[in-house]
C-alpha cells in the first residue's frame, strides 16, 4: 500500500496506477493469449512438433533469411511451457518472443 506521501505525488500516482492495472489485468486474464515469436527455420519443426499448444500456428518469412515468425493463440497454462521449449530450439532473449 502506498503512503499518502507518495499516492500525493502525480508521478507517483501514476506509477502505482499503472503497477495496479498491470496486476489487476494480469489477474483477470485467463484463457487464450496471443504468442508471438521468431524461430530459426531449422529449428522450425522442432518448436512446433513438439511444443504443446502449438496446433495450427500462423508461420511466415522474415526479411532476414533463415528465420520465421510464429503466430498462434494457445492457452495461457500452457505459454510458459511453449516459451521455454522455444528457447531450448533457438530462440532466445536475442528474439523476440511476446504473449499478449
Amino acid at each position: 500500500m502506498p503512503t499518502e506521501t507518495a499516492y500525493g505525488d502525480p508521478w507517483k500516482k501514476q506509477k502505482i496506477d499503472n503497477i495496479s492495472l498491470m496486476l489487476n489485468g494480469r489477474h483477470r486474464s485467463a484463457g487464450p493469449v496471443g504468442l508471438m515469436m521468431s524461430v530459426e527455420k531449422k529449428h522450425l519443426e522442432q518448436v512446433i512438433g513438439d511444443a504443446a499448444g502449438l496446433d495450427s500456428p500462423t508461420i511466415s518469412a522474415l526479411s532476414e533469411s533463415g528465420w520465421a515468425a510464429v503466430n498462434t493463440v494457445l492457452e495461457e497454462s500452457v505459454l510458459r511451457d511453449v516459451i521455454a521449449q522455444a528457447h531450448e530450439f533457438g530462440c532466445n532473449r536475442d528474439r523476440r518472443i511476446s504473449a499478449e
